[in-house]
């Protein structure tokens, strides 16, 4: 059985480029689905697998994006 250490780090880290396309790829079905207001930050971001300060800190706001 893993140690929770092994488990830990077994996440794959994506690169910025690719997490970046994930993003964009989550803001542009946000809008689709639910146009530009109505579209959450939380929502994008957990459809991306990530957390929301993290969209902020690449994209700044939803305007960003």
């Amino acid at each position: 059985m893993p140690s929770p250490a092994s488990r830990t780090n077994s996440r794959r880290r994506v690169p910025r480029a690719e997490r970046e396309d994930e993003m964009l790829e989550a803001a542009g079905q946000a809008f689709a689905a639910h146009g530009y207001h109505q579209a959450s930050m939380d929502a994008i971001a957990h459809a991306a697998g990530i957390s929301k300060p993290m969209l902020y800190s690449y994209f700044g706001s939803k305007q960003g994006l």
